[in-house]
């Protein structure tokens, strides 16, 4: 593990990890009463000022000695950004990852930090519930558990675990989870990833803390965990991050350019082979993209489902899509189902479609950590609305051949998604979020 350089002058680099101190004493750790539990002292609020230091990790090994020294300090905490400035130390630095106009003066309060892209990877889990009789002070069972609610790929490698402040104290495993990557990547990309996974992603931010400090306890309460940080040893180094969370880096230092390689996202859908078609309609579209937080995230997500040379969705990615992030959104539903409709036809095969739209929503869902009984409710709600599409499809053929004798496809969507997508990139070389 190595720190800052003399000169404390250098580019960032993707192993290393941003330690802020406050600069002006402040604590970040509970204090817990075990006699009284719910009598905890919350940490001290954030602050303005820190002083920065900068630390390359090449090992986990090397994450588990900073994590180690980290939980006994609690003036320290760990940020995913980099300094703007492209030093590696510095004292009294604002926390501010945006420009900012002064109230007072209307002067211009310039952003101090950005997001670069990152080969580690902080994962909190909070309240992940566990049956009766759990062992929750045994690290491989609270990991084994953990990893059920995780991507596939984060299985069998090694990582730092890091029992956290509340764990013991309240209900279900409270566990931040380190782990390095073979790819960097930036935040929204981390983000994306693990949308469905009930873990905290508000930590994808560039200068959202991540809190490392142990809890103190008041005078004749112990801590009822032995040890906080250990390494936990797989048969792997890296987690493999899989291509599909590999699209753009918006506004992020060291990325390539914008737009994501052709190719699809995922294995070829067994209905479809692969062609695409834009289903009528900006709503569901524009139902989808709302539950995103932010431009970046919205871009990003059209970047993801529909291919750089087309201005019509892929069917496989939206399947993807839906195996791996969104498992309950009805208009991600209806964008597949409409899609599948126009493109097969009106003659689709409704049950063997309707399967493998439900492996699909099954996965996607178990991934989320859901219950079988909820998983399966939604796969029979998920069958009665394709049903319900196609025959609404069949319904409007039908009366458009009386009418016309031909069914025109009508252009308007993709108009409107070309442009719903250049209104986002808009929005978002401006500086502007909705």
């Amino acid at each position: 593990m190595s720190h800052s350089n003399e000169k404390g002058k250098a580019l960032d680099t993707p192993h290393a990890v941003t330690v802020l101190t406050s600069a002006d004493g402040r604590r970040y750790r509970k204090i817990v009463d075990l006699k009284d539990p719910a009598n905890i002292v919350e940490p001290d609020t954030i602050g303005m000022r820190f002083d920065v230091e900068t630390v390359r990790v090449q090992n986990v090994q090397d994450f588990c000695s900073l994590i180690s020294k980290l939980q006994e300090r609690p003036d320290q905490l760990v940020i995913r950004g980099g300094l703007i400035s492209g030093d590696l130390s510095a004292k009294g630095v604002y926390r501010r990852s945006r420009d900012r106009g002064s109230g007072t003066t209307g002067d211009r309060e310039p952003a101090t930090f950005h997001d670069v892209l990152r080969s580690w990877l902080a994962i909190d889990i909070d309240d992940l519930p566990v049956d009766d009789g759990f062992d929750r002070l045994d690290p491989e069972a609270c990991l084994n558990r953990a990893l059920e609610v995780l991507p596939e790929e984060f299985a069998g490698v090694s990582c730092v675990l890091q029992f956290t402040g509340s764990h013991m104290i309240k209900p279900g495993l409270r566990l931040r989870l380190w782990f390095l990557l073979d790819k960097a990547l930036s935040s929204d990309q981390a983000k994306r990833w693990l949308m469905p996974c009930p873990v905290d992603k508000s930590i994808y931010r560039t200068v959202q803390p991540h809190f490392t400090a142990a809890p103190a306890f008041t005078p004749g309460s112990d801590d009822p965990v032995p040890r906080r940080t250990m390494v936990l040893h797989g048969s792997h180094e890296r987690v493999c991050v899989p291509a599909w969370v590999l699209g753009a880096g918006h506004g992020v230092a060291g990325s390539g350019a914008a737009g994501r390689s052709s190719g699809g996202s995922g294995a070829p859908s067994k209905a479809t082979g692969g062609s695409t078609f834009m289903p009528g309609g900006m709503q569901s579209w524009r139902q989808l993209l709302a539950h995103f937080s932010d431009t970046g995230e919205r871009l990003a997500v059209l970047i993801e489902l529909v291919p750089p040379d087309s201005s019509r969705p892929d069917l496989d990615r939206l399947l993807c899509f839906l195996r791996h992030r969104a498992t309950t959104f009805n208009s991600l539903i209806d964008l597949i189902f409409g899609t599948a409709v126009h493109d097969i036809g009106t003659d689709i095969d409704v049950c063997a479609f309707a399967d493998e739209v439900a492996d699909a929503l099954r996965e996607g869902m178990t991934r989320a950590g859901r219950t079988k009984q909820d998983i399966e409710r939604r796969v029979v709600e998920l069958r009665g609305r394709l049903q319900r599409i196609v025959d609404q499809e069949r319904k409007a053929a039908q009366a458009q051949l009386d009418r016309f004798d031909v069914i025109e496809p009508d252009p308007a969507p993709e108009r409107d998604l070309d442009e719903l997508k250049r209104d986002l990139q808009k929005q978002l070389s401006e500086g502007r979020d909705v």
